[in-house]
């Protein structure tokens, strides 16, 4: 992927915030400068630890996404059953 494809893939979708606030993002631009003070064993460790996290975050996002299709799934059937509402 060239960088232009990987900032589009980052944008999110349109209904979504993707900006971090101001404060986060200083403090991810200061994160990122203290890596060129790693070596490369923890540089690779870093990067392993990376990989699981985000894996955890991607299976967490997608369970999520499942609760929410189920619990909207819900009220569809409890409105459907009362239609008062």
């Amino acid at each position: 992927m060239d960088e232009q494809q990987l900032e589009d893939a980052a944008a999110g979708p349109h209904w979504m915030n993707v900006e971090l606030p101001i404060e986060m993002e200083f403090e991810c631009e200061s994160t990122i400068r203290r890596l060129d003070e790693l070596n490369e064993s923890q540089t690779a460790e870093l990067v392993k630890v990376c990989l699981r996290h985000n894996f955890k975050l991607v299976n967490m996002l997608r369970q999520s996404i499942d609760r929410v299709a189920h619990l909207e799934a819900v009220i569809d059937d409890l409105c459907e059953a009362d239609p008062q509402s």
